[in-house]
C-alpha cells in the first residue's frame, strides 16, 4: 500500500525570490520538526526554494499564478495599468483555476493552508473547509489601497481582496509591517521575524564559489536587485571603481564583456546567505527577506528607493531609525553615481538592532499542532 503523508498547502507570492527566500526558513523549520509531512508548495517561483534533500518524502511544488502582486517596467517603477489589466484577467479565469486546483490535488487531503502573502489561498481552505492562516508583513490590500490614490480602478478590487483575506482564521504578521488591513487586533498574532540561520560558508568555500581568493584586498559588494536587468548596470562607472570594489551579482549576463570587478554568479544552487556572510557590504532595493538575510549577517546596505508600495516605506523608516545604512537614489543607482554613498556605508559603526529571529520555529510549532504531529521524533 503507497505511504499517505499529512499534507500541507502552502501559498507563496510572486515568481521570484523575497517570499519564497523567507518562506524556505519555515518549511526548512517544518521538515526537522516532522519529516512525514508533506509540503505542497503553490506558487510560480523556482522549485529550488521548496525542495528539500528527502527521497522517502519529497514533497510538491505545483506551479500556478495565484495573485498578480506588482508589474513593474523596471527595478523601481511599477505598471499600474498593466498590473490592473493582469488581475482582471486572473479574477476573470479565478473560478476554472480554483476547479482545475482542486482536482489536482484531490489526492492528498491537507489539513490546512498557509500563505504568504496571497488571498486566493484562503477562498481554497473555505472550499476545502479547512483552516487558513496568513503570514506576512503586508497584505496586498495595503499595496492596492496605496495605487487607489493614483489610479481609481483599483479601489474596486478592494473588497473581493478584504473578503478573502477574511476567510483567514488568523493572521501571524512578522514585524516591520503594514497596516495589515483588513485583519483585526482579536485576529493578529505578532510573530518574530522569519530569517535564516548564520550561514555555515567557509572561506575556501567562498573562494570556490565566486573565483577569488580570500581575503580580499578590494572591498566585496553584493547587488541584490530581484527584477533588474543587470545588463543595464553602468559598467563604464563600475570599471571606474576596480581599483577599490568587486561587485557580485547572481544574475545571468547576456553581454559577455563586462568591468574586471563585475562577476556574476549564475549557479542555481548558489548559496546566496553565505554570499552575503563575505561580502563587505549590501547594495538593494528594501525587501523584507533581504534585510532579514542582512542582519543575521550583520552588513551594511545601501539601499535605493523601490517606488509607491506601502512596505517600502516601513522598511525606509527602519533603516533610517535603526539599521547601519545609506541611501542611493535610483538616479545615481543607474548613471553609476555609486562612489559617495559606497565610503559612507562602509564607514558606518557597526551597530545593528536587536530583534528575535526565530519566526520559523514559533510559527512551525503552531502549524504542527494543528496537524498533531508536533511530538513526531525527526529521522
Amino acid at each position: 500500500m503507497k505511504k499517505v503523508f499529512p499534507s500541507l498547502l502552502v501559498f507563496i507570492s510572486g515568481h521570484g525570490y523575497g517570499h519564497a527566500s523567507r518562506m524556505r526558513h519555515l518549511l526548512k523549520s517544518l521538515k526537522e520538526k516532522a519529516p512525514s509531512l508533506k509540503i505542497i508548495a503553490v506558487g510560480t517561483f523556482p522549485s529550488r526554494f521548496v525542495t528539500f534533500k528527502d527521497s522517502n518524502n519529497p514533497g510538491l511544488h505545483i506551479h500556478l499564478r495565484h495573485d498578480v502582486g506588482v508589474v513593474q517596467s523596471d527595478f523601481i517603477t511599477m505598471d499600474l495599468d498593466q498590473t490592473f489589466n493582469e488581475i482582471q484577467l486572473l479574477e476573470k479565469h479565478k473560478p476554472e483555476i480554483i476547479n482545475e486546483f482542486l482536482t489536482r490535488i484531490a489526492d492528498h487531503s491537507p489539513f490546512s493552508v498557509i500563505s504568504d502573502s496571497s488571498s486566493f489561498a484562503f477562498r481554497i481552505a473555505q472550499k476545502l473547509h479547512i483552516p487558513g492562516f496568513f503570514i506576512g508583513n503586508f497584505t496586498w490590500l495595503d499595496i492596492y489601497r496605496g495605487f487607489a490614490g493614483l489610479d481609481k480602478r483599483f479601489s474596486a478590487l478592494l473588497p473581493r481582496l478584504e473578503e478573502e483575506y477574511l476567510m483567514a482564521e488568523e493572521c501571524w504578521q512578522l514585524p516591520l509591517h503594514t497596516d495589515m488591513a483588513p485583519f483585526q487586533p482579536e485576529q493578529t498574532l505578532s510573530m518574530p521575524l522569519l530569517a535564516p540561520s548564520p550561514s555555515s560558508m567557509t572561506e575556501k568555500e567562498w573562494a570556490n564559489w565566486t573565483g577569488l581568493s580570500y581575503p580580499q584586498k578590494r572591498k566585496v559588494i553584493l547587488l541584490s536587485y530581484g527584477g533588474y536587468d543587470f545588463d543595464r548596470l553602468p559598467m563604464e562607472a563600475i570599471s571606474g571603481l576596480q581599483k577599490e570594489f568587486i561587485f557580485l551579482t547572481t544574475t545571468k549576463l547576456r553581454n559577455k564583456r563586462h568591468p574586471e570587478n563585475l562577476i556574476p554568479l549564475t549557479v542555481s544552487t548558489l548559496p546566496y546567505q553565505g554570499l552575503i556572510k563575505y561580502c563587505d557590504a549590501v547594495m538593494t532595493k528594501p525587501g523584507y527577506g533581504i534585510l532579514s538575510d542582512c542582519l543575521v549577517e550583520r552588513k551594511p546596505i545601501i539601499y535605493t528607493e523601490r517606488g509607491l508600495f506601502a512596505e517600502y516605506e516601513i522598511l525606509k523608516n527602519w533603516l533610517e531609525s535603526s539599521y547601519p545604512s545609506v541611501f542611493l537614489s535610483g538616479k545615481d543607482f543607474i548613471s553609476g553615481s555609486w562612489m559617495e554613498a559606497l565610503k559612507k556605508g562602509l564607514s558606518l559603526l557597526p551597530l545593528f538592532p536587536s530583534m528575535e529571529l526565530n519566526g520559523g520555529e514559533v510559527m512551525a510549532k503552531k502549524i504542527l499542532k494543528h496537524a498533531c504531529l508536533q511530538n513526531e521524533p525527526a529521522s
